[in-house]
């Protein structure tokens, strides 16, 4: 079976580039998809291509081949960018700024953007078509040609860009968080994203909230506003569909300090927005972990978000191996549920490697490929063994309440076999449930059911802190803003809620004692 998947491979390869001898090279399919019809990349592992102007890193697709791990060596003879058409007149003029956004195909292969300087590839010799393709923001309009016919040949370079004009005027400055695997006693990075994905510019004031129970904090960039050392803000100004990116440090407690499962919340937000939209991250403190997984936000104890509401998933990958990475191949299957014309790359810790690509056929198949991206393994480094990729992408319009949306990731380091994430779930909802069941006499006691508990408890309204206390009075765990909590980690036993409410009104009571069970 492998020998004949092998010639197939050499098969389609020369047909695709005009019947060129191929030598003793030989190839492998680099997104560890065996399908025939599934076009994806091949990547040279052999000997040098004969007569070819390609070179042995290169990547073959289509007689294109993808230089975002060439474009140094001088082989780049196509760009594809994408500019602020201000005046609406089809050119780029010099007053005008290139956008980090952006969807294209060339010869039926969809390509998204997500840099100033666009996408670059080294083509052979020949004619190809590249055409704008429906992006992920409805308040954005083409003002150049939709499809730009180009002819490659030896010596030329080719420089693609479209138009893009506002339709109206839009303001939506969005605040992402991200983080490596918060591990006891280990330093955790984090990276605050800013995007202004509307049509306007944008200055505001991006608040940072930490857990208070952290106590080592390191900004890289001092923040221009410092209540404590908690809660910190910066000034942002941004243009449309420019980001910016704050980074820090903590140290992360030693787990006598907190606890096993102790649960640490840290939100970003943008201050005096209306909505107010928090992005908060709450992370159970792990001293054993899988260091490859799968996150998704909004995160909230019972899965719920609401309809309409754009999700965000986070993918992060390390190589816990004894060498370095030479490639990695992050694949995600968008489910049937999501709008694909809304699907947009946030983030990425390897910008300079990141290639998305999408099956045209089937664009819910996106291949986020690192190539060249020699990830080293966490014996050699374990900072620099980390990576991730964050998207965002809204469901459908019209769903039906309680519609559930799982993702999987899958990871491929070289050419091992794919290393299967956690399975994220979404339940989709008008409304969050509320004390409404409560009648209004019964608002100011205090309810925390079903308990006992197998994990998931529900207070009768939201409170500004919740404290979980084991029996001998040490803080497990906190959430913050809420009226449900998800203590299934934890050890069996008896427990203690301490609760403090927005307006710190005493109550009666202050304790509620719950019991968790298998």
């Amino acid at each position: 079976m492998k020998n004949k998947f092998l010639l197939f491979i050499l098969i389609f390869v020369g047909t695709q580039t005009n019947g060129q001898k191929l030598g003793l090279s030989s190839f492998s399919s680099s997104s560890q998809r065996n399908i025939e019809d599934s076009h994806r990349l091949y990547t040279n592992i052999g000997e040098p291509i004969i007569n070819s102007t390609t070179n042995e890193y290169s990547i073959i697709q289509n007689g294109l081949l993808n230089a975002n791990t060439v474009k140094d060596q001088g082989s780049v003879n196509l760009q594809v960018r994408f500019y602020f058409d201000e005046n609406q007149n089809g050119l780029k003029d010099l007053t005008e700024y290139y956008l980090e956004q952006g969807a294209f195909s060339i010869n039926n292969r969809r390509y998204q953007n997500f840099s100033k300087d666009g996408v670059f590839f080294t083509a052979t010799n020949g004619t190809y078509n590249v055409t704008y393709e429906t992006g992920a923001n409805d308040f954005w309009e083409l003002s150049s040609a939709e499809t730009v016919t180009i002819t490659i040949s030896d010596s030329n370079f080719e420089d693609v860009r479209f138009g893009l004009h506002p339709i109206e005027e839009n303001s939506k400055l969005n605040t992402y968080l991200i983080s490596d695997n918060f591990r006891c006693g280990f330093s955790v990075g984090y990276s605050i994203l800013i995007s202004n994905l509307g049509s306007v510019e944008e200055e505001k004031i991006v608040r940072l909230s930490i857990d208070d129970r952290i106590n080592n904090i390191n900004y890289y960039e001092e923040p221009d506003i410092e209540i404590d050392e908690h809660n910190v803000g910066w000034f942002i100004n941004l243009k449309p569909f420019e980001s910016r990116v704050i980074e820090y440090w903590v140290r992360a407690p030693l787990i006598q300090e907190v606890g096993f499962g102790s649960i640490f919340n840290t939100c970003v937000w943008v201050e005096n927005a209306t909505p107010r939209t928090d992005f908060c991250l709450n992370q159970e403190m792990r001293c054993a972990y899988d260091p490859n997984d799968k996150l998704v936000n909004p995160s909230r104890p019972d899965s719920l978000s609401l309809l309409r509401t754009p999700l965000t998933y986070t993918l992060r990958f390390q190589n816990t191996g004894n060498d370095y990475a030479e490639d990695v191949v992050v694949s995600d299957t968008i489910s049937e549920y999501l709008d694909i014309s809304t699907f947009r790359v946030l983030h990425t810790s390897h910008p300079n490697q990141l290639t998305v690509i999408q099956d045209y056929d089937n664009p819910r198949f996106v291949d986020f490929r690192f190539d060249n991206i020699y990830l080293p393994d966490s014996t050699t480094n374990l900072i620099g063994s980390n990576g991730h990729v964050m998207f965002t992408i809204t469901p459908l319009e019209g769903l039906p309440e309680d519609t559930e949306i799982n993702n999987t990731g899958h990871i491929y380091f070289d050419f091992n076999p794919a290393i299967v994430t956690n399975t994220t779930s979404t339940t989709l909802v008008e409304s969050f449930p509320t004390s409404s069941t409560f009648s209004e006499g019964k608002l100011n006691e205090l309810y925390a059911f079903p308990n006992p508990t197998k994990g998931i408890i529900f207070l009768n309204k939201p409170y500004e802190k919740i404290d979980i206390l084991n029996i001998n009075g040490a803080v497990m765990g906190t959430f913050k803003n809420t009226n449900q909590i998800n203590i299934a980690g934890y050890i069996p036993g008896n427990y203690v809620l301490k609760l403090q409410s927005e307006l710190k009104e005493v109550y009666k009571r202050e304790y509620i004692k719950i019991i968790l069970v298998d």
